[in-house]
């Protein structure tokens, strides 16, 4: 018994441009979400390294006695900014404050060895990834007498 065959025997030039443009609408979305996430990624990573600089930055403060002022410089590729107060009870949040009763007569005793202490972090195009704000006690012994 003898098959009949086609007189065709490739794919046209219109199946070749419907397949490839079917491939196209697939491929891009998919090669798109694999860029997206990249660039999440790292920005994820640079923000865990900055975040890991700015609490060690915070934490070499602790118990030093440091003045009142600013110092700016590179970290590991990321530029840190320090801005070191006096603490004023404007400088608490909103619920600390009520907490105290509003009664900023409360931390007089402490504002001799309480600083305000706010560490930024930044990447080399000077966009902020970390910003940790915190009361910091610079007594040296750890209590002041």
């Amino acid at each position: 018994m003898r098959t009949k065959r086609s007189k065709t025997k490739g794919v046209t030039l219109a199946e070749l441009l419907i397949a490839i443009s079917i491939l196209a609408v697939v491929i891009g979305p998919v090669s798109g979400m694999f860029m997206w996430s990249s660039q999440a990624s790292t920005k994820a990573y640079k923000t865990s390294i900055a975040s890991v600089i700015a609490e060690m930055r915070m934490e070499e403060l602790v118990g030093t006695d440091i003045a009142p002022g600013t110092d700016e410089f590179i970290d590991n590729g990321f530029k840190v900014n320090i801005v070191v107060k006096n603490l004023e009870f404007d400088d608490l949040d909103d619920d600390l404050k009520l907490a105290l009763d509003n009664d900023s007569t409360i931390i007089i005793p402490y504002v001799g060895f309480l600083r305000m202490v706010t560490v930024t972090v930044h990447d080399y195009d000077g966009v902020v990834l970390c910003t940790q704000r915190n009361i910091i006690n610079t007594a040296t012994n750890g209590f002041v007498s």
